[in-house]
């Protein structure tokens, strides 16, 4: 009875445009941020602009469908600031008393922009003719019996999207399972106790939650290389050339390890213009592994999707833990730095790294070059000057996204909601040494929103 027709799929801060699809029945809808409520729609346009604030953190935006009498009819809910699919639909079902002219309406976001290249929809696992992509008529119905209507949205780029509806006799609400994975950082020489022994180590708002498994698994990092990076870049691959007359050494410095993942994500964005507003998209690379090659080449040789436009490198650090984050593993940003100059970013380096904080992902600086004095507000943790302390410091790196350890707790949570408890021992969230970096930049005069 109620759905976002505007869901937010990109990093936001302050006012947003809301739009809801409304069901019949519904007198009134709430939108609750993180479960206060902020704002009452007592009929159409059934459309706001919700302030979701100025800090840069996981939001929980719900809206509930109220009927005559004050009851709750159904809620539907979307999370901002956090990984979400490139493209999103929403469905709303309407006239379904009598089992005749039912409408399924469908709104849906794609962050590249255009409608769908094709749409299947099914009811009962029967395929449905669909004439019109954003109102689907269903076929006559038991309205005692349960039903389950899907819709798929085939978009570019191979992107497909899907929404399922149950409907109908007893069980008419939408059914859905949800867990959160919460990365720990184990201390060396640290082990965790089985899951049941956990549930003391974390907790909630609202208490203790249950802890379902514990897992490795593979790890998802992913790389923003500066500008001012590149030109030492290329002199490390002079300096590894003339160790050796061919190329096939440097294919082997920082070889990446067996179950790593890497991505690496422009420092300049792609505005996409979405409902009227620009959304600022920050295109990733294809997902390198162990064949590919070392990883000194690869910062060599992957080149920027987009040289258009100021570079936005702060603002490339929050959308890159956005990226490592998606797949709920193990993960990490590294940031790789050369002597830097000016930062278009709309966002400070310390609002990014509380976020990296609040979304459990640490962050790791290289600079390449000479040390020195450094004007850039990230805390470096390696300084590199050649492809063999490149190879260490990737070792280095290897061995802290191994120490992860993924715990899967029951229920739908906000990261930042979720703490330890001083019975966790020889353990830290993961991401929280981004905040402690903070401090330190702080100390050195580094400046940032």
């Amino acid at each position: 009875m109620v759905a976002f027709a505007s869901l937010i799929l990109s990093l936001v801060v302050g006012t947003q445009p809301v739009e809801l699809l409304v069901g019949d029945g519904v007198v009134a809808v709430e939108l609750r941020l993180d479960g206060r409520l902020v704002e009452r729609l007592d009929g159409p346009p059934w459309s706001t602009r919700l302030d979701v604030g100025e800090e840069l953190a996981p939001r929980r935006l719900e809206a509930v469908a109220l009927d005559a009498e004050g009851g709750e009819l159904d809620r539907a809910e979307q999370w901002l600031n956090l990984p979400r699919p490139a493209a999103e639909v929403s469905v709303v079902l309407e006239n379904l008393s009598s089992g005749r002219g039912a409408v399924a309406r469908v709104a849906w976001r794609n962050l590249f922009g255009g409608p769908p290249t094709g749409v299947k929809a099914s009811l009962d696992g029967r395929s449905l003719e669909v004439d019109d992509p954003r109102r689907i008529a269903l076929p006559p119905f038991d309205p005692a019996s349960l039903h389950l209507l899907r819709v798929d949205l085939l978009f570019p780029e191979g992107v497909v999207s899907t929404a399922e509806v149950t409907f109908g006799g007893v069980f008419g609400e939408k059914v859905s399972t949800d867990l959160t994975a919460v990365p720990l950082v184990l201390e060396k020489g640290s082990r965790l106790p089985p899951p049941r022994e956990l549930r003391r180590w974390f907790e909630l708002a609202e208490g203790s939650p249950e802890v379902l498994a514990v897992e490795e698994g593979p790890v998802e990092l992913v790389a923003v290389v500066s500008d001012a990076a590149r030109g030492p870049i290329e002199e490390l691959v002079e300096i590894g050339r003339a160790r050796s007359r061919r190329l096939g050494p440097l294919q082997g410095v920082a070889r990446l390890d067996r179950e790593h993942h890497l991505r690496f994500v422009n420092s300049r964005p792609l505005g996409l213009l979405d409902g009227g507003v620009t959304v600022q998209i920050f295109p990733a690379s294809q997902v390198f592994d162990r064949r590919d090659s070392g990883l000194l080449r690869l910062l060599h040789e992957v080149r920027p999707k987009l040289r258009i436009g100021p570079e936005r490198l702060t603002d490339s650090v929050a959308a890159a833990a956005l990226a490592a984050a998606r797949q709920n593993r193990r993960r990490g940003v590294l940031l790789v730095l050369g002597r830097e100059g000016a930062d278009a970013s709309g966002f400070g380096a310390d609002r990014v790294r509380r976020y990296l904080a609040r979304v459990r992902v640490p962050l790791t600086v290289w600079r390449i070059g000479e040390r020195g004095p450094d004007a850039s507000p990230w805390p470096v943790d390696e300084v590199v000057e050649s492809p063999w302390e490149l190879a260490a410091a990737y070792r280095r790196l290897a061995a802290r996204l191994e120490r992860q350890r993924l715990v899967w707790l029951r229920g739908a949570h906000l990261p930042q909601g979720v703490e330890l408890t001083p019975a966790a021992r020889g353990v830290r969230l993961a991401g929280v040494e981004a905040v402690r970096a903070q401090g330190a930049a702080a100390g050195s005069g580094a400046r940032g929103r």
